[in-house]
């Protein structure tokens, strides 16, 4: 509450609020005006009340290589400050999804969770690649000079040179 005298003026700031745009002001009061932040006093007690509009932002979704949603394409949707949207794990073939890359620190993204803040933000996917088990079973013979099994870790994509077995009394066929 401001105590101002008729026709005094008083420069008015324009008010901000997290989450929302600010789009003018509601003026209520005797003889009292408004212009270009400038308040002019009238004849008696006025109030200002500002007028809000919620802020759409927008979260973009980019599955980096894989599919979200069962789309290969980033992904965008209008969301305010506050809502929240489960966002699924993405899938690459031949890839383990790691988790999202938030682009700002005003939204945030818990147990599949994303709230959104108080700016547009970009979700980006961080995969690793996927471990496969080669076993190698020399089925009586020597493999590498081991009659064991032999097991390989071998990332998706990777290939390995396999030698050939051996067996005495056996001719290896493939």
């Amino acid at each position: 509450e401001v105590q101002m005298g008729y026709l005094e003026s008083k420069q008015i700031l324009i008010p901000t609020r997290e989450g929302y745009e600010f789009i003018d002001w509601s003026l209520s009061g005797s003889g009292a005006s408004l212009t270009n932040n400038v308040f002019k006093m009238g004849t008696g007690d006025a109030s200002l009340v500002a007028n809000w509009k919620e802020k759409e932002m927008q979260l973009t979704i980019d599955p980096n290589g894989g599919t979200y949603n069962n789309k290969l394409n980033t992904q965008s949707f209008k969301l305010v400050y506050g809502q929240t949207k489960e966002i699924m794990d993405p899938v690459k073939e031949g890839y383990i999804f790691e988790n999202w890359t938030i682009s700002n620190n005003s939204s945030s993204l818990k147990n599949k969770v994303f709230t959104m803040g108080n700016q547009s933000t970009k979700l980006t996917a961080n995969w690793k690649k996927g471990q496969y088990n080669l076993s190698i079973d020399p089925n009586g013979g020597k493999y590498n000079n081991s009659t064991s099994i032999i097991n390989e870790k071998i990332s998706y994509g990777n290939s390995k040179q396999i030698s050939i077995p051996t067996r005495t009394g056996y001719e290896f066929k493939g």
